[in-house]
């Protein structure tokens, strides 16, 4: 599993209750009894409404990593990932109209 550090860039993908927003890591919480390693994350947005701090915390690690329904990415990640999805996507369109 990859080492993550304080200001560490970071893009949640949202969900059904929750928008998309890049963020940045804050605060990283050692492995304990009650929990694995994890994260803190300051979002960009105002996602918590009457909240100036912003703040997610407590993010396991494993919910970086590569799955169907990948929530948390690194930003770099997701930025190469988006941008090979479009040329992929492009590449098809201008076979299919050839």
């Amino acid at each position: 599993m990859k080492t993550y550090t304080v200001g560490t860039r970071v893009y949640y993908t949202g969900d059904m209750a929750n928008g998309s927003s890049f963020g940045t890591i804050t605060n990283c919480r050692p492995a304990d009894r009650f929990a694995p390693e994890a994260v803190d994350i300051l979002f960009d947005d105002e996602r918590f409404e009457g909240d100036t701090t912003r703040t997610t915390k407590g993010i396991w690690l494993n919910m970086f990593e590569p799955s169907i329904g990948r929530r948390f990415w690194l930003a770099d990640e997701w930025k190469a990932d988006q941008k090979a999805k479009f040329e992929e996507m492009e590449k098809r369109f201008r076979e299919a109209v050839a």
